[in-house]
């Protein structure tokens, strides 16, 4: 097993996991400016949560186009949301761990 795709991997995954973290745990915020009513947190970097709020949007829509569903089984809306950004940053660190897997390949010469 190539160990620098591992590496690469579990970085990105720790990386998704830390932005949906920093979301899910972020301050209220008002509605017309979008700012914090309260300091986030030392750990609560804005990036990192800009992130969380980038991995959520494909899920969200997804929730979004099936609202009539969800409306009817409001239970479920939160754990398939869960669900789907689980799969997505499971994704994209499989992703990375082929690429750089790929990009480390030997080339044959001749």
């Amino acid at each position: 097993m190539n160990k620098t795709a591992l590496l690469g991997a579990v970085a990105v995954a720790s990386l998704c996991a830390a932005a949906m973290l920093t979301l899910l745990t972020w301050p209220p915020t008002d509605p017309i400016t979008w700012r914090p009513l309260t300091s986030p947190a030392w750990w609560q970097l804005e990036w990192i949560g800009g992130l969380g709020f980038l991995l959520s949007a494909a899920p969200s829509f997804v929730i979004y186009s099936f609202d009539s569903f969800f409306a009817t089984n409001e239970q479920l809306r939160h754990p398939v949301a869960a669900f789907l950004i689980s799969v997505e940053a499971f994704s994209l660190a499989y992703g990375t761990y082929k690429l750089v897997r790929l990009l480390q390949r030997p080339r044959k010469s001749g």
